[in-house]
């Protein structure tokens, strides 16, 4: 059978069928617009939450390291302030000196001055001397390391004997004697002014110089720091 002949007219109603009105290629338009809009908040949001959880996870991290490493960094030499301190306040006061660290040094091994006489912080040797009274001074690489468990000392420099069983009874009636307390001699014990005291009290960057015994003085520092070092170490009387 032949086929028909599409008439103009038909042409023309097929082509107004097929084609895209106008006002509906507008609303096809704003749909897809739409859906590219909420695509694009969506990725957003999650990017957003995928970054915030990321950042308390940081935040997070950083306080459960940061405590551990900066002690370690206060060690370096570097990072610490050698310059003496003017010490005459501590005649009348307990002086908080500024730490020089806490670095580990060989017996013998040079290092830079200790900003106080006797020491409250600094370079010391690996081993710390036994707690309790010694009858010979304890060198000042030693004793810092009985400073950083905790340690208070009381060192003397006086030939005056009533003086020095004074201090050594002190020592001996507190709570579990010998533990955190040193009681020894030190000589040339003074200030920055450079006078001479006969009684100093130290602890890690603590000190109090006493021209005289004063029992009251004695136990208010020994209540205040014994056993308060950066470095805790147990001790059995």
């Amino acid at each position: 059978m032949p086929k028909k002949k599409q008439t103009s007219h038909e042409g023309r109603a097929a082509t107004r069928r097929y084609a895209v009105k106008p006002h509906k290629a507008k609303r096809v338009a704003s749909l897809e617009r739409r859906r590219s809009s909420k695509q694009f908040r969506k990725k957003f949001v999650r990017w957003g939450i995928i970054t915030a959880v990321a950042l308390v996870g940081l935040a997070v991290i950083a306080g459960l390291v940061l405590p551990g490493v900066m002690p370690l960094l206060s060690r370096s030499p570097g990072s610490v302030d050698n310059t003496p301190i003017d010490s005459t306040q501590a005649t009348t006061e307990v002086l908080r000196v500024g730490s020089q660290g806490a670095d580990h040094i060989n017996p013998g091994q040079s290092h830079p001055l200790y900003n106080t006489v006797p020491p409250t912080s600094g370079w010391h040797y690996e081993t710390p001397a036994a707690w309790g009274a010694h009858t010979e001074a304890v060198q000042n690489e030693t004793q810092i390391h009985n400073l950083e468990h905790g340690g208070v000392l009381i060192q003397y420099e006086t030939t005056d004997q009533d003086l020095i069983t004074k201090l050594g009874a002190f020592a001996r009636k507190q709570k579990d004697y010998p533990c955190y307390l040193l009681v020894a001699p030190y000589p040339g014990i003074k200030d920055s002014a450079g006078t001479a005291h006969p009684i100093s009290l130290t602890a890690w960057t603590a000190l109090r110089y006493l021209d005289s015994y004063d029992e009251q003085v004695l136990q208010k520092f020994v209540d205040d720091f014994r056993d308060k070092g950066p470095e805790k170490v147990a001790c059995t009387p």
